[in-house]
C-alpha cells in the first residue's frame, strides 16, 4: 500500500512539474516577418526611419563591401535594409551631399 501511495505521489509531482515547465512556454514568441527594403525606400516610413537612427551603429561600415544590410526590429517585422556606402553615409549625415565623397579624388589626363 505504501509503494501505491508513494508512485502516485512521485507521478503527481512528475506531471506537475512538467505542466510548470510548459507554462513558461505558452506566450511563445510569434515569428516577425522579414522585410527586405532599401535604404531609399525608407524615406517613406518616418517612424521607421527613426528606429533605425536608434538601433543602428554607423560603426557597422568601418568594413568595406559593395553593399551593407542591416537588420531593424519595426513593430512585428525584421526590416532588413540594403544600401551603398554612399547611401549609409548620407543617412548618417544628411548635410554631406552624395558627391562629396568624389572631393579627395584626382583625376590625372
Amino acid at each position: 500500500m505504501k509503494t501505491i501511495k508513494l508512485t502516485t505521489i512521485a507521478i503527481v509531482l512528475t506531471f506537475a512539474m512538467v505542466s510548470v515547465s510548459f507554462a513558461g512556454e505558452s506566450g511563445a514568441k510569434t515569428a516577425k516577418k522579414a522585410i527586405k527594403m532599401n535604404i531609399e525606400q525608407t524615406a517613406n516610413l518616418p517612424g521607421l526611419v527613426q528606429v533605425m537612427h536608434l538601433q543602428i551603429d554607423p560603426d557597422f561600415m568601418n568594413t568595406f563591401r559593395l553593399v551593407y544590410t542591416v537588420d531593424v526590429d519595426y513593430r512585428n517585422y525584421t526590416v532588413k535594409v540594403t544600401g551603398t556606402y554612399i547611401q549609409w553615409s548620407f543617412f548618417f549625415n544628411p548635410n554631406v551631399t552624395q558627391t562629396s565623397h568624389l572631393k579627395h579624388v584626382e583625376v590625372k589626363r
